[in-house]
């Protein structure tokens, strides 16, 4: 890897890793394949949200966080709305 995320040092993306794995899924090891999305979903909108507290929020905060991993190169995938 050149330090880019997804890219080999020949600058091909390295789909199959990078589609299911960045840093922070990988720092958690084993749990992150064995945790159903639906409990990461709901792990994201409690943190993000203190709890539930604002949940109104959820959406937005959860799109504002992916826009900077995105951009920071943490994780591949743009999220909506990011001109391709």
């Amino acid at each position: 890897m050149d330090g880019r995320a997804g890219l080999t040092k020949g600058g091909t993306m390295n789909a199959q890793r990078y589609a299911r794995h960045n840093e922070y899924a990988d720092t958690i090891g084993r749990l992150f394949e064995e945790t159903p999305k639906a409990v990461f979903a709901a792990i994201a909108v409690s943190a993000l949200t203190g709890g539930g507290e604002r949940l109104a929020q959820a959406r937005a905060v959860i799109l504002s966080e992916w826009r900077l991993l995105w951009q920071n190169g943490i994780v591949p995938q743009k999220p909506p709305g990011v001109a391709r």
